[in-house]
C-alpha cells in the first residue's frame, strides 16, 4: 500500500486522495490542486491498472463498477482522513527548479540536476 495523496480544504469543502494497492491506483475527489475550487469533482473516482496502463489513460470505472477492488481502498482512505489527516501547508514561493519541463514532464522537487 502506498498513499499518494490525502488532502482536504475545509474552508471550500474540497478534497482529494489517491492510493496504490498492488497493481491498482485509485484516485478519489478533486483532480487539481485544492486551491482551485472544483466542488463538482468531490465525488470523482478513477481506477487504473498501472501495470497494464502506466500512463493512466483507461479509467476502469468508466467501463463499469469495480466494487471488490475499490471498496477496501475507499474505506482505507476514509480511515486515514479521520486518523492521519494533517492541515495543508501551501508554499508561498514557487521553486523554479521544480518545473516538470526541466525533467521530461516528470514532477520533481527541484533538488536534482536538470536533464535538459
Amino acid at each position: 500500500e502506498i498513499i499518494l495523496n490525502l488532502d482536504q480544504d475545509t474552508f471550500w469543502n474540497t478534497w482529494s486522495a489517491a492510493i496504490r494497492v498492488g497493481k491498482y491506483k485509485f484516485i478519489w475527489g478533486q483532480s487539481y490542486l485544492l486551491k482551485q475550487k472544483l466542488e463538482q469533482e468531490n465525488s470523482n473516482q478513477q481506477l487504473y491498472n498501472i501495470k497494464k496502463d502506466p500512463s493512466e489513460e483507461n479509467n476502469l470505472l468508466a467501463i463499469g463498477p469495480r466494487r471488490i477492488i475499490v471498496a477496501p481502498m475507499r474505506a482505507r482512505l476514509m480511515d486515514l482522513f479521520k486518523t492521519q489527516m494533517a492541515e495543508a501547508d501551501y508554499p508561498t514561493q514557487r521553486n523554479a527548479g521544480a518545473d516538470p519541463a526541466l525533467f521530461g514532464s516528470i514532477l520533481s522537487s527541484g533538488w536534482c540536476d536538470n536533464k535538459v
